[in-house]
C-alpha cells in the first residue's frame, strides 16, 4: 500500500511538471494542446523516473540502463494514452483542455503507468 502512496504522490509531482510546462507552451507560447501535451509528457518523464528509482520502488540497484530502456517503452506507451486521451476529451466531446488533460492523466497514472512501473520497470513483487 505505501508503494501505490509513494507512486501516487510521485505521479502528482511528475504530473505538475508535466502540467505547468503544458500550460506554459499553449498559454504563453500558443502551442496547439495536443502538441503541448507531448512536450508536457516529456517534461514529466525525468521526475517520473528518478522519483520511481529512488523513493517509489527504491529500485537503485537495478541496472539504470535496462531500467531506462524499460521505462522509455511504458513512456512511449504512456504518452501516445495522453496524447490520445486528449484527442478524444479535448476534441471529440470538446472538454476544455485542462480539464481534458486532468482526466486523461488520471486514466492513464493509475490504470497503465502504475501497474506498468511497478510490475516490469522496477519489477516490485
Amino acid at each position: 500500500m505505501f508503494i501505490f502512496i509513494r507512486s501516487q504522490c510521485s505521479a502528482f509531482l511528475a504530473t505538475m511538471v508535466d502540467f505547468l510546462f503544458t500550460i506554459f507552451l499553449v498559454e504563453i507560447l500558443f502551442f496547439y494542446p495536443v502538441k503541448a501535451t507531448i512536450c508536457g509528457a516529456v517534461a514529466g518523464a525525468g521526475t517520473s523516473f528518478s522519483l520511481g528509482r529512488i523513493w517509489v520502488f527504491k529500485a537503485c540497484e537495478g541496472k539504470i540502463f535496462f531500467q531506462i530502456a524499460k521505462y522509455g517503452l511504458v513512456w512511449l506507451g504512456s504518452m501516445a494514452l495522453n496524447a490520445l486521451g486528449m484527442y478524444f476529451f479535448a476534441h471529440v466531446l470538446l472538454v476544455p483542455y485542462l480539464l481534458a488533460k486532468s482526466i486523461t492523466a488520471a486514466l492513464v497514472g493509475v490504470g497503465y503507468n502504475f501497474l506498468l512501473h511497478r510490475n516490469v520497470v522496477f519489477h516490485i513483487t
